[in-house]
């Protein structure tokens, strides 16, 4: 049994894993694990950290032993929440929040040892390529939580990632009105097949002209933009309208810097947030995913074996423009 780590040089190093007393840890075997922008910037070594470093924020698997004191089975297919919140002693200041792959261990691994309230067994009917996305819904109610949601809001989402796509999916489940912006058409095919209406070639249009025509001239109340996504910073506040709401999303506390003009900051009066984690919204994205509010089609652009991971991301990481959504499958 190993655990994969990035060696900050293309390359991954399989190193055998330690025996470990499981006490109050539940031993879970991985089935499956989906890389981020995070794991590539290590796998590539531009990342200032010790390596080698672990990867994997996000993963599914099921229980290896029977752990019946925590109501949990041999077999028992489980979510795994990568979010360790830590109490601030200042009541008014948000949580501090370690991440499996950042600051803790990674969970791109055979075998993980995990506290059992970590835990959740599948809801009824969800499939793998489903509950591999429960982060990606975590991180989306909490970017959607930035804000006050009114029915008929219109949201700009400058990227069309699968994180993207749950957020405009969940915009339409609050009842606004999402605007994707992409360079990528492929990605705005999926997301037209998501039922997303309005959606925008950044190559091809000019997103303001856009926006003003979809809004009928009011703009957007609200903007997020998805800082692992291509677009143009600047439009962040420039889709915005008068006193509206702009989030910058920095998945798993990535971050790339972001070239904006902050004189709209303060002339259109905006109010601007970041999210870097969807801690505070893992439960709910639980409840989400077993009302089967999300359509996942077309999400999972990639599946390869374990095998195969390396070569995979030396390609994607020599693209270095399009990160596709993949499942990495380790059984």
């Amino acid at each position: 049994m190993y655990i994969y780590k990035a060696t900050g040089n293309n390359t991954l190093l399989k190193e055998e894993l330690s025996v470990i007393e499981e006490g109050n840890l539940v031993k879970v075997k991985t089935t499956a694990y989906m890389p981020s922008q995070l794991d590539i910037e290590y796998f590539e070594g531009s990342e200032k950290v010790n390596y080698p470093h672990s990867l994997g924020t996000i993963a599914i698997g099921v229980v290896s032993d029977d752990r019946e004191e925590y109501g949990l089975k041999r077999g028992t297919k489980v979510i795994i929440n990568p979010y360790v919140s830590e109490i601030n002693d200042k009541a008014a200041l948000p949580n501090n929040v370690k991440i499996n792959g950042v600051e803790l261990e990674g969970l791109f691994s055979d075998l993980v040892y995990i506290e059992p309230e970590r835990l959740t067994p599948f809801p009824e009917d969800v499939k793998e390529d489903q509950a591999i996305f429960t982060s990606k819904i975590a991180i989306a109610l909490s970017v959607l939580n930035s804000f006050k949601c009114e029915k008929g809001d219109y949201v700009a989402i400058l990227g069309g990632s699968a994180l993207c796509n749950i957020i405009a999916q969940l915009a339409m489940y609050f009842q606004m009105i999402p605007i994707i912006i992409d360079s990528f058409e492929s990605n705005l095919v999926i997301m037209k097949d998501s039922g997303i209406y309005y959606t925008i070639n950044s190559t091809l249009e000019v997103p303001v002209d856009k926006v003003k025509e979809f809004t009928g001239g009011r703009m957007a109340e609200h903007t997020i933009i998805d800082i692992a996504s291509y677009e143009t910073g600047s439009y962040l506040f420039q889709l915005s309208r008068m006193g509206g709401d702009c989030t910058v999303i920095c998945e798993n506390k990535y971050s790339k810097k972001l070239e904006v003009d902050l004189d709209f900051v303060s002339r259109r009066q905006l109010k601007v947030s970041g999210i870097s984690n969807g801690a505070s919204e893992f439960d709910s994205a639980i409840n989400i995913l077993a009302q089967k509010i999300i359509n996942f089609n077309g999400l999972v652009e990639k599946k390869i074996g374990k095998e195969d991971a390396e070569e995979y991301l030396k390609k994607i990481q020599q693209n270095n423009v399009h990160i596709p959504t993949s499942i990495i499958e380790m059984l």
